[in-house]
Formats: structure tokens, C-alpha cells, sequence
């Protein structure tokens, strides 16, 4: 009888895990505007796992985040160069004619 309980068990667990995989496998990737970039981002079934940053035409980047059977991959689809610039909303946030930048909290750091 013990048997038949942990056999149940088990089964429950496969065609649990076989049922996300295939989810995962069959789901359609979304898209995600992050500040000026617009990504597809997708959960994919992996023994890998981590999470992989598509650069076309550049290469990828990896990231060593979490354990577990998925990986999520992004792929950078358009950067909007207009919409990634930032415009201080300060006039002590501009930059001085000496390269030095004075912030809100009257700290100095150097403008790149």
C-alpha cells in the first residue's frame, strides 16, 4: 500500500513538471519596453537556467541568476536613441564649464 502512495505520488510529480515544460515550451514570448529598448522576452525550458540578453547584432550576455529546468531569454529588438536621452530636471544637475557636476545634495561628482 505504501508503494501504490509514493507511486502516485511520483507519477503526480512527472505530469507535473511534464506539463510546465510543455507550457513553457509552447507559451509566446512578450514584449517589454525597459527605459529606451523594446525586448521579446521569453521563458524557455533549459537545463541551464539563467537569464540571456540577445544584443543582435553585437552578441549576448549571461546571467548566472536562479536554480531550476527554465531560462529566460530577452531579445533586444529596437533602441529608441531619442527616447534614451535624459534631460536634467535641475539646473544643479547640468553640468559646469569645469566638468564637475553638483547634485541635488550639494555632493560634487565628475560628469562623463
Amino acid at each position: 500500500r505504501a508503494l501504490t502512495l509514493t507511486g502516485r505520488a511520483l507519477a503526480l510529480v512527472l505530469i507535473a513538471a511534464a506539463g510546465g515544460w510543455l507550457g513553457a515550451t509552447l507559451a509566446p514570448s512578450s514584449t517589454a519596453y525597459v527605459g529606451p529598448l523594446t525586448a521579446q522576452i521569453k521563458v524557455v525550458p533549459s537545463l541551464d537556467p539563467g537569464v540571456t540578453v540577445l544584443l543582435p547584432p553585437a552578441g549576448r550576455v549571461e546571467f548566472d541568476t536562479h536554480e531550476g529546468p527554465f531560462a529566460i531569454e530577452a531579445r533586444v529588438s529596437e533602441v529608441d536613441l531619442e527616447g534614451g536621452r535624459v534631460e536634467p530636471v535641475h539646473d544643479a544637475m547640468r553640468p559646469s564649464s569645469s566638468g564637475i557636476t553638483i547634485g541635488l545634495d550639494g555632493e560634487s561628482f565628475a560628469s562623463v
